[in-house]
């Protein structure tokens, strides 16, 4: 499989960097006194509440992290993010952490105390076993973290399992499902009718005015994500993610993080600030997140026009890709 990363070890280069690690602990001191992490308070740093709006295996993490305090707890959560995400995106090949670090998904994640963290581990691990770098038992994580946000993640859920699948094989996956289902399992003993609840809750939600949906207009983004050329999966995969937020009847700016973290363009960056900069005009700000998927979907089209034009001029495929 084609996709790019870097060993974990280069990736942890970073903290040799006296930047890097000073913003992390600038960061983790500022969360203190930061009057923010509402999400966090309210939904996860918590027992699961009645009204809890992610699947109940989510607990197994934030509710062991609850008990420590908080704010501390929320100050762990929201450095964790930006360590992890920083972090993957070297891994992508990207030595410029700040491009993620100082979007305005990150911060807004870190803001509402939102744990768009597990999404970001659930690609890298998918990507992993993809190398063979990881044994594929780990598919049951990869499935278990992206299923948190299924709304966002639907597409990159599916585009793993089914290249694992071609991989590796049926009986490869085997082991994570069993994974899965274990986990899923345990939550329905520990906390009996979550499954109830939850829908519950779903049936009952009312989008913010943060929702950037396109919807269902956006839906058209998929005819683009499965072009039938041959592309990287590297573009291929950022292609799906792109469409799973525009294709989704909700997501906002936080969401767009994994979306961050498989782009290596620099102008994304700028382009996370856009909505940021919508708040002089209006305070539904947050709304205006699709122009990062749609913008980055835009640059990848762009490419991919630009590289197939050279190929026929050239009579040479255009670089070494791998069909998807």
């Amino acid at each position: 499989m084609g996709l790019q990363t870097r060993k974990l070890s280069e990736a942890l280069t970073l903290f040799r960097s006296p930047v890097f690690s000073g913003v992390l602990v600038a960061f983790f001191i500022v969360t203190r006194f930061w009057p923010a992490g509402f999400d966090a308070s309210l939904y996860y740093l918590r027992y699961p509440p009645v009204n809890a709006t992610t699947p109940a295996w989510v607990y197994l993490v934030t509710y062991p992290l609850s008990l420590i305090g908080w704010p501390l707890s929320w100050q762990v959560l929201a450095t964790a993010t930006i360590l992890v995400t920083s972090v993957v995106y070297a891994m992508r090949g990207n030595r410029r952490w700040w491009i993620v670090a100082a979007s305005t998904p990150v911060l807004y994640n870190a803001w509402w105390g939102q744990i768009e963290i597990f999404s970001v581990l659930g690609v890298i691990l998918g990507i992993l076993i993809l190398q063979k770098k990881i044994h594929p038992a780990w598919m049951g994580i990869v499935w278990l973290a992206l299923a948190i946000k299924p709304q966002t993640n639907y597409g990159l859920l599916l585009l793993l399992t089914w290249w694992a699948w071609r991989e590796l094989g049926f009986k490869a996956l085997i082991p994570g499902g069993v994974i899965t289902l274990g986990v899923i399992g345990l939550t329905f003993v520990i906390w009996p009718g979550w499954l109830q609840r939850l829908l519950g809750v779903y049936g009952n939600v009312h989008l913010g005015m943060s929702n950037a949906s396109l919807w269902p207009y956006g839906l058209v983004a998929w005819l683009f994500a499965f072009l039938p050329v041959r592309m990287g999966p590297d573009r291929r995969i950022r292609m799906v993610a792109a469409a799973s937020l525009l294709g989704s009847p909700y997501f906002t700016l936080h969401h767009c993080i994994t979306l961050m973290v498989l782009t290596d363009y620099p102008v994304v960056l700028l382009l996370s600030w856009i909505p940021a900069v919508m708040i002089v005009v209006t305070r539904d700000w947050a709304q205006f997140a699709w122009v990062l998927p749609v913008g980055i979907m835009a640059i990848d089209l762009s490419y991919l026009i630009l590289e197939r034009r050279r190929a026929k001029q050239t009579s040479v495929s255009p670089g070494e890709y791998e069909s998807s």
